[in-house]
């Protein structure tokens, strides 16, 4: 099975969709992204890369944006949100590698739980400052690469933990801290905000180190 795929297998979508919306009110990752997207203008055009279940999405929409694009790889995932926000938001399949729009289409580009996914984070980045405009923002939360790193991978380098109790297996690649913000990457943005935590999504918390790492980077 794909990584992109696994949460169209059996009931991952299903068991995520139900266990992330009982989470979200004490979500502290969400809180650190609609604190930071709430400051930006909202006639700006804003993309959610792996959009998931369209809660951020329907967040950003009560938030007062207009324009509001939504991209995740998961046939399941698309569907739920399609449901959530009717035609309110364009939603459409892509990932990280390949995001199904033009240079310089976006004001915000936001993600959240999602990047660490990628296989090739810097053709990842690469694509998200290709769709993100000059002096735009990337709005993100993911794994936290030093919780990450703890974790013993598989031959092909992806480690499993589980989310809310055990109720959702993941896999995805294993990631340093330097494969997010390499040299590439700080010669294209401006890193503005960190924020490490220790989130109630993922069910390790080890030695009290965070298991999540939110960030704020503008696009120069």
């Amino acid at each position: 099975m794909r990584l992109e795929n696994q949460y169209d297998s059996g009931m991952t979508a299903k068991e995520y969709s139900a266990h992330s919306i009982e989470n979200a009110a004490g979500d502290i990752g969400r809180q650190f992204l609609y604190r930071h997207i709430s400051a930006y203008p909202k006639e700006g055009r804003l993309i959610a890369i792996g959009c998931g279940t369209g809660l951020d999405l329907a967040a950003y929409k009560k938030m007062g944006f207009t324009h509001l694009v939504g991209i995740d790889p998961s046939e399941k995932f698309i569907a739920e949100t399609q449901t959530l926000l009717g035609n309110d938001s364009e939603i459409r399949r892509g990932t990280f590698e390949e995001i199904p729009y033009d240079d310089d289409s976006f004001d915000l580009v936001t993600t959240r739980f999602a990047l660490h996914y990628s296989k090739d984070i810097p053709k990842a980045i690469k694509e998200i400052g290709r769709v993100l405009k000059k002096d735009g923002a990337l709005v993100a939360v993911i794994s936290h690469p030093l919780a990450d790193s703890l974790e013993t991978p598989d031959r092909e380098g992806n480690i499993t933990i589980t989310l809310f109790k055990g109720n959702v297996p993941i896999t995805f690649p294993q990631h340093t801290l330097s494969d997010y913000f390499s040299e590439e990457f700080l010669k294209d943005f401006d890193i503005r905000s960190l924020f490490e935590y220790c989130g109630t999504e993922q069910d390790r918390g080890v030695n009290g180190l965070p298991n999540a790492l939110g960030f704020v980077a503008i696009k120069r």
